[in-house]
């Protein structure tokens, strides 16, 4: 992935990257789970980080790419979101009560 230059398909092009549309994106993913989907599935996690340092600040931007320019990113993003509170009308998996 790394040597065939798909790790860097969203990276921005300032950051030595292809800076692919999103419609190209998917297209490289999708392509390569036809091959194999745990592959794509790393190459998703590889690549969506490259996106995310599109928009960091400069000096994280350096202290990544600037000492490594073939520097891969993978970080943990928490969710954002919260599911809606439980009640007791809220439906179950199973059908019974919750």
């Amino acid at each position: 992935m790394k040597s065939s230059g798909l790790i860097s398909v969203i990276r921005s092009r300032r950051l030595g990257g292809h800076e692919s549309d999103p419609t190209t994106y998917l297209e490289v993913l999708r392509t390569t789970a036809e091959g194999s989907g745990s592959a794509a599935w790393v190459l998703q996690v590889f690549t969506i980080h490259e996106w995310f340092m599109s928009y960091v600040g400069s000096q994280l931007q350096e202290d990544v790419y600037g000492v490594n320019p073939d520097a891969i990113v993978v970080d943990s993003v928490p969710p954002s979101a919260l599911p809606p509170p439980l009640t007791a009308d809220s439906p179950s998996a199973d059908g019974g009560a919750t």
